[in-house]
């Protein structure tokens, strides 16, 4: 695959970090809510699969039942509101490869799990990638593919150049 290069630097600069601890996360807005140890764990795994909808449908429900008070409130709903995630990355994922990622996540392999992201994202139209890739932060990439005249081949070429 052609992709494999840019693929391979993308998981490196993904996999080499450390996994936040998840109420410091998003500058730690979700630290104020009352967590359990099961709901920690099931926010953890609907992230981990990028089920975005579910996701802020359940920090939704957690916030409509606490008791924190209105600043928090507010600051938490606007998180969710900027923040949200393209719509197509709600679906870009199969069940299969959500039960992937689940499995390497929770064994540590982030390698895995990041390579099979990565692949996901660049299976998809060229404006979406561009569009996952700076929602992930990899704002450099995604202008060098983003202004190609062929996305081919700025994927070969960034891979190349990422490889040196």
């Amino acid at each position: 695959m052609f992709f494999a290069a840019l693929i391979s630097f993308l998981v490196l600069s993904c996999s080499g970090e450390e996994q936040p601890d998840i109420l410091s996360a998003h500058d730690g807005v979700f630290g104020a809510l009352d967590w359990t140890n099961e709901e920690l764990a099931e926010v953890s795994a609907l992230h981990t699969t990028a089920s975005y909808a579910k996701l802020m449908q359940y920090v939704a429900n957690k916030l409509a039942m606490s008791d924190v008070d209105e600043l928090t409130r507010r600051r938490i709903e606007k998180f969710m509101k900027v923040k949200r995630p393209p719509k197509f990355l709600e679906s870009f994922l199969s069940d299969s490869d959500r039960k992937y990622l689940l499995q390497h996540h929770a064994a540590g392999d982030f390698h895995q799990y990041a390579v099979l992201l990565f692949e996901r994202l660049f299976e998809l139209p060229r404006d979406d990638a561009v569009t996952a890739l700076r929602y992930f932060g990899h704002n450099s990439e995604a202008d060098f593919l983003e202004n190609a005249d062929c996305y081919e081949c700025a994927v070969t070429r960034l891979a190349e150049r990422i490889a040196r």
